[in-house]
């Protein structure tokens, strides 16, 4: 499993919005990839504009596979003048042994 962790400062004056439109690209992932097994957007209830995703995929394949998807491209383009800053992290998902 191939995980994905995202941090996001967003402009004040573009919380909701981006509310709004990340929720949007987080039920397109589920919805549309197979590859997408799971999404969760967060947000610092103590730090006003700062977001969390979490995204699990079933490899790295399926995580090159989601950027090129057309409701990543729209995604971006939409969020692009509301970030103050953004850091990405690509993990290999290690499972407990059973």
């Amino acid at each position: 499993m191939f995980v994905i962790a995202v941090h996001f400062s967003i402009k004040p004056d573009h919380i909701d919005a981006f509310r709004q439109i990340v929720i949007r690209q987080a039920i397109n992932s589920k919805t549309h990839e197979p590859g997408c097994l799971q999404f969760d957007v967060c947000e610092d209830p103590a730090k006003p504009g700062h977001f969390f995703l979490y995204e699990l995929y079933t490899n790295p394949a399926a995580f090159d596979a989601h950027k090129q998807t057309p409701h990543f491209t729209e995604f971006s383009s939409s969020v692009e003048g509301m970030i103050e800053s953004k850091e990405v992290c690509g993990l290999n998902r290690i499972e407990p042994a059973a």
